[in-house]
């Protein structure tokens, strides 16, 4: 209801940031794991390349692979791929199978923030080009997000910058540094307990389909 939003939300202020998460916040499930199962489908990638993936993702369920560990290994997927055509795949990925696995309910909240004035940007380990995707769909102020290494035009499958965890809240501090964005005033929503350093940054964090860990800590806090 309206009368138990937090007084900020309802006043016109340029430089109240909006981070939002994108797997499991603004997605139902995991965008790059979807679109692994997506090129597989297509033929884009090879059974053994798709087995390896969600085997190490199984791995890292068990805890025998960190996740760092995980999204490296899953990045190598990628090497020498040409950029334009991986922009061309993730489009009609984004088109034919995103679209119907949004969470349309966090969707009035991100309304009311943009006319607000509100800075929307998102925060997620997705990778650059699959980010750039829901930032055009959000018409968003930015990604932070994953950058991968490129070769003369193709994806070298390596990344310099995991945006997980720690790195997640030092790239929301430079960005709201440089954009001008005052994080005492700003919000963000996001669903793992992985999220906590760029949550606590802000002055209104949302657990949104949060996970147990990230759950008991909101009930705690």
């Amino acid at each position: 209801p309206h009368r138990n939003l937090p007084p900020l939300y309802k006043q016109k202020i340029k430089d109240i940031g909006v981070f939002i998460d994108i797997d499991h916040t603004l997605y139902q499930g995991l965008s790059q794991k979807d679109f692994i199962t997506y090129l597989f489908l297509l033929h884009k990638i090879s059974a053994k390349q798709a087995f390896r993936i969600f085997h190490w993702l199984y791995l890292e369920k068990s805890h025998k692979i960190t996740h760092t560990n995980l999204m490296k290994k899953s990045l190598l997927t990628l090497k020498g791929w040409d950029m334009a055509e991986l922009d061309y795949y993730l489009h009609e990925f984004f088109e034919n199978k995103v679209l119907k696995n949004l969470q349309y309910g966090i969707f009035p909240m991100i309304k009311n923030h943009a006319e607000a004035g509100h800075k929307i940007i998102l925060v997620s380990e997705v990778i650059h080009p699959l980010a750039n995707q829901f930032k055009r769909l959000l018409n968003a102020k930015a990604s932070l997000d994953t950058r991968l290494n490129t070769v003369h035009n193709c994806y070298s499958g390596t990344t310099d910058c995991l945006c997980y965890k720690n790195q997640k809240a030092r790239l929301v501090k430079d960005f709201s540094k440089h954009a001008h964005i005052n994080l005492s005033k700003s919000f963000a929503y996001a669903d793992s307990h992985s999220d906590l350093p760029f949550l606590k940054l802000v002055k209104y964090p949302y657990a949104i389909n949060p996970d147990d860990q990230l759950l008991d800590y909101a009930a705690d806090h």
